[in-house]
Order: structure tokens, then C-alpha cells, then sequence
């Protein structure tokens, strides 16, 4: 309370005195200096003893902390927080035995206090180290030179201390972390004692600037040791897990002893090896590690390694990766450095604890005779465990490693991760180091316990002594299904002849295929590889159980109650043939699917099939039933629909079986067993019959293949359009069978067509097309000549290369007449392409500007149906010709042809020739054989007892020979208007000669002329005549 009330005065006075001073502006340094040293003013002096105020002060240090703080509380400087509100440097205690205060450094008491260290008369290096860092010391400190003067005892090569060099790596951090908690680094950027200590408000004890007890305070230079100064530690790889509890007090008490500390909860950090002042190696351990002794005091159940086969020590030429031998490293050193593992890890391996073991378990390691092949399949490690696993202790999993291989802890659960070290101890002597047996299945049913009910089925049984090892290879398998022989799932292996499974040999040959893509979706319970392949193991789980009352069957997949419902688990759409003519059941409590088929003992290798028959291609599968003795004998199909290799593939390929290249139709093509069948006992339709409805998504079922007759369903034979009916049409309409009327599919004839109708194409058309039919409308009587030869290569429909009703007509079509389509407008040019030059002459009527309009329009149609009717022309008329014959008469055709246009009241009325016949050629005329292509009978067709008629020297379809453009009548010129030009050498000159000829020619239809020629001769003219005749033939046979 004195030296309080002492100070209030002692302001006041300075404060008047500084009032003069800066009256006189003159500095008065005494009263300066009295500002700490007030005990030395004279008022406070006498006789040397002090006064009742202000002992005398002895010492020649004088300062205090009472004084340093009476300016640095916020009055002068504020250094509460820094200073006063934290722990500091201890200065209350005695000094320790065995450290020495040098004399420059005055103590308190015999204690260290603030002038022990500073003084406001010096400061260290200022101008160097900045007057934040000298604060007013008493030597240069920025090396920590202070600390040193003290504690020179930690310097006396009797202990490891930690280096103080400059940091090797993150300079730059580790600079901007230190600075950021008062931290430094020294002068040339070495660790100093401040890197770690600060003497005011530290963050830990030993005066540290950040806590010991999580070894955050090292992780700041050592982040590569340990981890980021969050994360929580557990159970590593590389480096050794720190911030973990050591449960064994006893070994901590030891450990204590030894120099190690731990945190608060006897938490495992770096302290707890190392001693960063009292090391006993270079590493800083806390003792040495010869024989692993360190490693083993907390780990001492771990030395049963010693001495078996991952002890390196029994290793020839093991060295770790910088190139210590195991008599060096130690047994636990040789792989696990503590902070780094002892060997290159390999770039394979799944996690950092594979990586590790496959550090020698590699090509060209050190377990040479344990290699774990990069080429081929191990059990999976790195992984997390699926979620329908059992979780057991037994068989440790592990949680996701970090950055520097040690785990980060999220919880309990998280640890879901397999690792070699799931099922080996590494460290045990047990037979290759498992943690539970093999052979007996212990280990693996552990965590695949959903695979323990094997052990109630055949596989658990005698028969197969390694148990899961006698079907998988856990490590270096061929296969990612790790089976030891991967062929079919390895089933056929012990499922054969000679095999611990030959009682149910299984012949692949004549069982469910397997091997195969499959493009559907399955059910949830069956199994496709990864490449979406159907294989045994897709239908049987070789570790279940599955028998049912109903079942009697082991090894299958889902728990279905019967055959039927696990077959239609995939084939679902297959259930419709329940209740359905193709369910042959006698007893609806027997199967349905056995009834046909048998899954791995069939009779076939196509549809699996059970029956016994002689089975030769695919459409057995049907006829085995549909067969004079067959349970279908009512339903036999012989004839009908092609079956078998067709050409025309790429009409019809959506729906055919494609075979090397070639492709083929079978009853499967329209027909799907077991789906769109009638009920049991009824007759079905094109609507059911087990057809496939997909064949009929266009309306049309039978277009669903021959979609080029699509158009069908608008043509006027679409039994739908039909004007007058009958009972089979009337049935054909309810039932929308469009094709019916004139196809039947099966058992049929030509063109399946019902067999009772000849195989004759005019007779299958005239069986509507006639009076009273169904077609009488359009009924035919006379028609285009049938089955003609024809003796060149045409575009259209031929059968057999004739002539028939199809070759003009396409009966599915729906343009009026139902005619085929060509290349040239005309159909009739398709084979009369040697006439369709009259398209471009007069004879075309359309071009005739003066013929009526419906003559004209019927020719623009086609050209021919002006002069040739194809259908229905009069029976005595050749050449189709479209006219009746005039009165009855019966003259020359040709004539009657000619003349029913080129007539006054017909339609070549402009070109009527005066005068036409040619008198007849007399019988006896010698040479009728050799001119016979120039002779016509009365019918018009070609002989050598015709005569002379219009066609001997004009063709109507040319108006002149090689003529490519239209050509008009030139009245008078020979050169053209139809003439055949040979005709007049080849022909006239025989009888007339070659003078003659020419004007006969050219005056031929000449009135005059011809009435001259036509006056009655004598017999001697006559002779004569003959004689000129018979001399031109012989001419004209010469030059042939």
C-alpha cells in the first residue's frame, strides 16, 4: 500500500517537472532515468539508508516485474496478453543443480525474473534482428544465443538432440506457421530454440508455441510424417499411428520412465518414441532399437514373427530400399520404418496395405515362391465389403487410407475395407499366416456367411474335402471368378462322367444353352457375367439350399415354389401357354415345362426338348406332336407354306433364322409356342393359332414378312372389300383373315392355294373370276394366250418362263386393273418391246388431234388396248383384237383388222386405201415354203398356205424402220407409212421382177393404177407370165 500510494506521488511530481521541462524545452535526463529508478532521487535518499517511503536499494539491478509492468499495462505499451495472461518462463523457482547463470544475467532473489533477460539499457541487435525481436535483451538472441547461455547442459554430446538446420522442405510454410505463433526461425533460416519455445504465454508446457500432446506442434516441420493437424490417427501403414490411446497403463508407466510422453488420455504421439533433448540415437528414440526392442514393448504380441518366414532375417540377400540389410533393420524395421515402409512399393495393388505385402509377394521379390501375379486374379482387396456381408472381428477390415498411408478415423464403421492383412496375420506362425483355416471353409464363410448353408447340400458334403477350395483359387486364378477351372462355371468338371458329381452328369450338348448373350432383362434372382453372358451359375447358386415341398431341387437361385414359376421367372412371356392347346398336362397338378422340355437331359440340343423323337432339323420341335402319331395327329401339316433355305432373304430377313450367310424359314418364323395360343379345345384363328403377334403390328399378318404386299389391305382382293360373300368370306371377315380367301398357309397347293383348284394359273383366277362366282363381275372368257414360252429374259413375273395371269397382274395390289409395274409406261412393251415404236407414229391415237376424246384418253392410258383387248375379246378374233367381226363375215383377218380403222366412218377415215387385195397366190404355186415369212392365213397368223395379205408389207407398230422420234404421214413416200422394206426385194421381185417391182410398190393401193393391171389376159400371157416368174425365183435363189 506504500510503494502504491509512493507511485501516485511520484506522478504527480514528474508530472509538474515535465510542465517546466517542456516550459524550458530543455531535457532533464536524470529525471529520465528516475522514471524507473525513483529509489536513486535524492528525496528518497539519506544518508545511504533509504527513507520510510522508499527502501535503500542495494542491488545494482534494480528493476522489477512490478516496474516493467507499470508502463507495459496499457499506461505506456500494452503487453498484458502476450506477457502476463499466459505462462511464461519460470522465474518464481530456485535454479536447478545442474544448470549455471552466468553472471551478466542477474537474478532475483537467486531466481530468474524479467531482468535475468532484459534490460531497457540494451538491446541486443536491434538493427539486425529488428526491435520486435531484441525486446530489449541482454545479448543478441537470434540464434537463440540467450536460451543457449542457460541451457548449454542440453549441449553437452551426452544425448541425440534435434538438429538445428535449416528445413530441407516447405520452407516457406513452415517460416509462415512459426512467425503466425510467435514462433521463429534463426538468422540463416535454421531451427533455433524459438522454433519450438517461446518464454511468454505459450500454448503448452516446456514453454511450447503449439501442444505436444496431438503432435501438432511437429507435424509443422514432419508433415510428411504425420498427417494434417485435424485428422485423428488409427491403425496405419507406413507411418506409425499417433493420437491413439495406449491401453496398457503398465506400458505407459514404462514408457514414461524411458523418457516417452503421451496426451492427455495416454494418447501415442511422437514424443512417445522420440526425445527431441534426451535422444539415445540419431533418430531422437527414447532408447535404441536393437532387436526391435522399442517396436515390441507396445507391440509384443506381434514377436511371434520372429523367426517365421516374414522375419528377414531368414531371407537370403534382403535388403530394404536404402540398402539396409535385416541384421541392420531389425525384424519390424525390415518392413515397417515407422515413418516410411522399409521397401519400394509396386504401382500394383488395390490399397496401401496390398502395396505393401506385394513389395516382396512381386515379380523379381523377395518371395520368390509366393508370387501374387499382375497378370492374373486375387481375391479382391481394397474394397469395401457389401452390406449384406456379416461383419466379424475375427477377421479385421480396415478404413480408407490417407494421403501419408494411415487411416483416417470417421467411426467404427467405417472400417468396411478387405485387405490381404483381412485374412492373414502377417505376424503369426499359422499355415500361410491365415487368421482362421482354409481348408474347412472357417475362413471364408467369416464374412460370406450367406454361403454357409452349403454345408446342408451335396457341395458341403464329403464329396468335396477342400470345401470352398475345391472349386476357387483365392490368389493367381485365370479368372475374376477366381474358379479353378473356369470352363462352364467349373460345374462340368466334377458334373461328368468319372466326376465326384457323376450321378448328375450334365451334358451341355443337350442342356440349357449357356455361353450366350442374353438381350433380355432377367429377373433380380439370376446372375449374368460381366460381359452379359447366360452360364450355369446365371440359373443355380452352387452354395444353396433350395429344396421345396414342391421342388425337390438343390442349388437354385430365388425361392420359387415350383418349376414352372422359376422358368417363368426369365421366360415370363412363356406363361401364356398355360390353358392353351400346347399345354398337354393330363393333370393341371403336373408341370407345365417338363411336359416338352428338360433342362439338362434333353433330347436335343435346339429347345431342349424331352420327347423322343427322331429329331433332324428345327422343325422337329413341332412336328414331334404334329405327326399321324403324335398327340397333335389332328393338326399333321404336310404341304403348304415353303419351308426351309430361302432366296428371297432380304424381303422376309426381319423374321428368318440366319445361318452361315443363308437364310431359312421354319414353323418358329409365324409361329410362337407358347404364346398367342387358343383355349384348350378351340379352334384358332389368324388371330391366335400361336402366331407371333409381332408379324401383325401392321393389321396385316401375313404383310408382317411380305411387307412388299402391304398394299394389300387397300386391294380390291382383300376378302374385307369383297362385294358378294359366301360362308368361307363371311368367316374369313369375322376373323380379319385378309389373305384366306385365296391362301391356306398349311396343306395346301401351288401358291397355297386350297389344293382342290388346279395348280394352273388361270384356273386358280377363273375360280372367281366367272359367272357366279365371287368375282363374276369381272369374269374372264377369252384372255392373253397362257403359258407361252418365252424365249428371252424378261423383268416381270415369269412361272417356269411362261406367260401366266401374274406376269401382267400383281393380285395384291390395289391400283385399278392390279397391274405389274415397268420401267416403260407401258406394261405390254415388257415383252412386245419390239412394237413399242408405234408409240411415236399415228397409230397412237392419243396423238390424232380429230379422234373423240375417249379414244384418245383410252390410248394415253396405253397405246395397245386401242387396238388389243387383253380380257374378253370376241372368240373368233386373233391377236386379241378389240373389235367384233363386221356382219358375221369372215374375211381375211387382216384385212378386217385394217379396215375396221382405215374406213370412211372409222377412225383412219383420212387414209382409206382405193384399192386393197392382192390376188390370191394359186395353190399349185411351187415355192410357198421358201416365202412363207411373207404369207398370212385368214386367222392372220404366219403360213405358207396363206396369201398375200396388209401384213406381207406393212408393220402397224413402225412407221419406219429405226425411227427414235414421232413421225407424221408423208402421203406417197415408200421409205415409210408401216412398209416393211425387205418385203420389196425379199419378196415382190420373185414374181414381178425387179423393173416392175418398183412401181407396183409404190402404186400398190392405186384405183388407176390397179384397174389397168386387173384386164383379162390370154392363156399365152399367162404361160409367159409363169415363165418370168419361175426365171425370177431362180435369180432370186441364186443371190441367197
Amino acid at each position: 500500500m506504500k510503494k502504491i500510494l509512493f507511485l501516485l506521488l511520484l506522478t504527480c511530481v514528474f508530472s509538474s517537472a515535465y510542465a517546466v521541462d517542456v516550459a524550458n524545452q530543455k531535457p532533464n535526463a536524470s529525471k529520465e532515468c528516475a522514471v524507473c529508478h525513483y529509489e536513486w532521487m535524492p528525496e528518497f535518499l539519506y544518508d545511504l539508508k533509504g527513507t520510510e517511503l522508499v527502501p535503500y536499494q542495494k542491488e545494482k539491478v534494480v528493476a522489477t516485474e512490478k516496474m516493467c509492468f507499470s508502463c507495459h499495462n496499457g499506461t505506456v505499451g500494452d503487453s498484458r496478453i502476450k506477457i502476463w495472461s499466459g505462462d511464461m518462463h519460470k522465474g518464481s523457482e530456485k535454479i536447478p543443480e545442474h544448470m549455471t547463470i552466468p553472471n551478466n544475467l542477474p537474478l532475483e532473489d537467486g531466481k530468474v525474473a524479467c531482468k535475468t533477460c532484459h534490460t531497457a539499457h540494451a538491446t541486443g541487435n536491434p538493427e539486425g534482428e529488428g526491435v520486435d525481436k531484441s525486446v530489449f535483451l541482454r545479448m543478441e538472441n537470434a540464434d537463440s544465443q540467450l536460451c543457449k547461455t542457460c541451457h548449454d547442459y542440453l549441449l553437452d554430446n551426452q544425448h541425440e538432440m534435434h538438429p538445428l538446420v535449416k528445413p530441407k522442405r516447405s520452407y516457406d510454410a513452415i517460416e509462415k506457421k512459426l512467425n503466425s505463433l510467435d514462433g521463429k526461425l534463426g538468422s540463416e533460416g535454421q531451427l533455433v530454440c524459438e522454433s519450438c519455445h517461446t518464454p511468454h504465454s505459450p500454448k503448452d508446457k516446456k514453454l511450447l508455441i503449439y501442444p505436444e500432446h496431438d503432435s501438432q506442434l511437429c507435424s509443422i516441420c514432419h508433415d510428411n510424417k504425420v498427417n494434417s493437424e485435424n485428422a485423428e490417427y488409427l491403425k496405419g501403414m507406413l507411418n506409425h499411428p499417433i493420437n491413439i490411446i495406449q491401453k496398457d497403463l503398465e506400458n505407459v508407466e514404462k514408457t514414461m520412465k524411458e523418457g516417452g510422453v503421451y496426451g492427455y488420455d495416454n494418447e501415442v504421439i511422437c514424443l512417445t518414441c522420440h526425445s527431441p533433448h534426451k535422444g539415445k540415437t540419431k533418430s531422437l528414440l527414447i532408447q535404441k532399437n536393437k532387436n526391435s526392442a522399442l517396436c515390441i514393448r507396445c507391440h509384443e504380441k506381434k514377436n511371434t514373427v520372429i523367426d517365421s518366414n516374414h522375419d528377414m532375417h531368414s531371407v537370403k540377400g534382403f535388403v530394404t530400399k536404402d540398402g539396409k540389410t535385416a541384421a541392420e533393420k531389425g525384424t519390424c524395421e525390415s518392413c515397417h520404418a515407422p515413418h516410411g515402409w522399409s521397401l519400394k512399393l509396386p504401382k500394383q495393388g488395390e490399397d496401401l496395405i496390398s502395396k505393401g505385402c506385394l513389395s516382396c509377394h512381386q515379380e523379381k521379390g523377395f518371395a520368390p515362391k509366393k508370387v501374387l501375379s499382375e497378370d492374373k486374379y486375387n481375391h479382391p482387396v481394397g474394397k469395401e465389403v457389401k452390406d449384406t456381408m456379416d461383419l466379424d472381428a475375427s477377421l479385421p477390415l480396415f478404413a480408407k487410407m490417407a494421403k501419408f498411408f494411415t487411416e483416417i478415423r470417421t467411426g467404427e464403421t467405417s472400417k468396411t475395407i478387405v485387405t490381404c492383412a483381412t485374412c492373414h496375420d502377417v505376424h503369426s506362425k499359422a499355415k500361410n499366416f491365415l487368421r482362421k483355416e482354409a481348408s474347412d471353409s472357417k475362413l471364408c464363410i467369416t464374412c460370406h456367411s450367406e454361403k454357409k448353408m452349403i454345408e446342408n447340400t451335396l457341395h458341403g458334403q464329403e464329396k468335396l474335402k477342400d470345401s470352398c477350395l475345391s472349386c476357387h483359387k483365392v490368389h493367381n486364378c485365370e479368372n475374376k471368378r477366381l474358379l479353378i477351372k473356369p470352363k462352364n462355371d467349373g460345374c462340368v468338371e466334377c458334373h461328368k462322367k468319372g466326376g465326384s458329381g457323376e450321378k448328375f452328369t450334365v451334358d451341355l450338348e443337350h442342356s440349357h444353352p449357356v455361353n450366350i448373350k442374353i438381350d433380355r432383362k432377367l429377373d433380380e434372382h439370376f446372375k449374368l457375367t460381366e460381359d452379359v453372358k447366360f452360364t450355369c451359375v446365371s440359373c443355380h447358386d452352387p452354395h444353396k439350399q433350395s429344396k421345396t415341398e414342391r421342388f425337390n431341387k438343390d442349388f437354385l437361385r430365388g425361392d420359387y415354389k415350383d418349376e414352372d414359376t422359376f422358368c417363368a421367372a426369365c421366360h415370363e412371356n412363356n406363361k401364356e401357354i398355360i390353358s392353351t392347346d400346347h399345354d398337354v398336362r393330363k393333370d393341371t397338378n403336373e408341370q407345365v415345362c417338363i411336359q416338352c422340355h428338360s433342362v439338362h437331359k434333353a433330347k436335343t440340343s435346339k429347345n431342349i426338348m424331352a420327347i423322343e423323337f427322331d429329331y433332324k432339323d428345327k422343325d422337329d420341335s413341332c412336328i414331334v406332336c404334329h405327326n399321324e402319331k403324335g398327340t397333335a395327329d389332328k393338326k399333321v401339316v404336310t404341304d403348304g407354306h415353303k419351308l426351309g433355305k430361302t432366296e428371297a432373304h432380304e424381303k422376309y430377313g426381319k423374321f428368318l433364322t440366319e445361318k452361315d450367310g443363308e437364310y431359312y424359314i421354319y414353323c418358329s418364323s409365324c409361329h410362337t409356342v407358347h404364346n398367342n395360343g387358343p383355349k384348350k379345345g378351340e379352334e384358332g384363328t389368324i388371330q391366335n393359332s400361336f402366331l407371333n403377334k409381332k408379324l401383325s403390328e401392321n393389321g396385316n399378318f401375313c404383310a408382317g414378312c411380305h411387307e412388299d404386299k402391304k398394299s394389300f389391305t387397300d386391294s380390291k382382293h382383300n376378302v374385307m372389300k369383297f362385294e358378294k360373300s359366301n360362308e368361307k368370306t363371311q368367316k374369313l371377315k369375322a376373323e380379319k383373315d385378309t389373305c384366306g380367301v385365296c391362301h391356306e398357309v398349311h396343306n395346301s397347293g401351288k401358291y397355297l392355294f386350297n389344293k382342290s383348284i388346279d395348280d394352273n394359273f388361270e384356273t386358280i383366277c377363273k375360280s372367281c373370276h366367272a359367272d357366279s362366282k365371287l368375282a363374276d363381275k369381272t369374269k374372264i372368257d377369252t384372255s392373253h394366250k397362257m403359258n407361252v414360252e418365252l424365249k428371252k429374259d424378261i423383268k416381270i413375273y415369269l412361272e417356269e418362263g411362261k406367260v401366266v395371269c401374274a406376269t401382267c397382274h400383281e393380285p395384291h395390289a390395289a391400283d385399278k386393273g392390279m397391274l405389274r409395274k415397268v420401267d416403260d409406261q407401258n406394261l405390254c412393251y415388257a415383252c412386245h418391246s419390239d412394237q413399242k415404236m408405234v408409240n411415236l407414229t399415228e397409230h397412237n391415237l392419243a396423238r390424232l388431234e380429230y379422234v373423240e376424246a375417249d379414244i384418245r384418253k383410252k390410248a394415253d392410258e396405253n397405246v395397245c388396248y386401242t387396238c388389243h383387248k387383253p380380257h374378253n375379246f370376241h372368240k373368233d378374233n386373233s391377236f386379241m383384237w378389240a373389235f367384233d367381226p363386221m356382219g358375221g363375215k369372215k374375211p381375211i383377218f387382216a384385212y378386217e383388222l385394217c379396215t375396221d380403222c382405215h374406213r370412211m366412218d372409222g377412225v383412219g377415215y383420212k387414209k382409206v386405201p382405193e384399192a386393197i387385195a392382192h390376188d390370191r397366190i394359186f395353190k399349185i404355186f411351187p415355192h410357198k415354203e421358201i416365202f412363207e415369212g411373207y404369207l398370212y392365213n385368214d386367222a392372220g397368223m404366219m403360213s405358207k398356205d396363206g396369201n398375200i395379205t396388209c401384213q406381207t408389207c406393212h408393220d402397224p407398230h413402225v412407221w419406219k424402220k429405226g425411227m427414235t422420234e414421232p413421225a407424221a404421214n408423208v402421203e406417197g413416200d415408200v421409205k415409210n407409212s408401216f412398209l416393211k422394206h425387205e418385203v420389196k426385194e425379199g419378196f415382190c421381185q420373185a414374181c414381178h421382177g425387179p423393173e416392175k417391182t418398183e412401181d407396183l410398190f409404190a402404186k400398190y393401193h392405186s384405183k388407176e393404177f390397179r384397174s389397168t393391171r386387173n384386164k383379162k389376159i390370154g392363156e399365152a400371157e399367162v404361160m409367159r407370165n409363169i415363165m418370168m416368174i419361175q426365171m425370177n425365183i431362180q435369180k432370186y435363189e441364186e443371190k441367197q
